[in-house]
């Protein structure tokens, strides 16, 4: 009977000490592994066309830009001439 007594106090001195392994489950499978991945790539498609498009509308506004000022300039010039052949026209700076 003191050998069982003994083998109880010896596991649970054992249970207490613990030992030096570990265990380490990592479960990453299944569908939020799929659904994560799958928004990471429709953000990633919407970042590269987001990017397409801006440069795009930025190139276009540019264009439209010079535009305006060509016709500004062509305008300024014509105003110019008038002024030339009729400079009675032409108003007076305020002082």
């Amino acid at each position: 009977m003191p050998t069982d007594r003994h083998e109880d106090l010896a596991s649970l001195l054992k249970a207490l000490r613990g030992t030096n392994t570990t265990t380490v489950q990592i479960n990453a499978g299944g569908v939020g592994v799929w659904l994560c991945t799958t928004a990471l790539a429709i953000v990633c498609a919407l970042a590269i066309v987001g990017a397409f498009l801006s440069r795009e509308e930025a190139s276009r506004r540019d264009a439209e830009i010079r535009e305006l000022r060509a016709e500004v300039k062509a305008l300024n010039d014509y105003l110019a001439a008038i002024y030339m052949q009729a400079p009675h026209l032409r108003p007076k700076a305020d002082e």
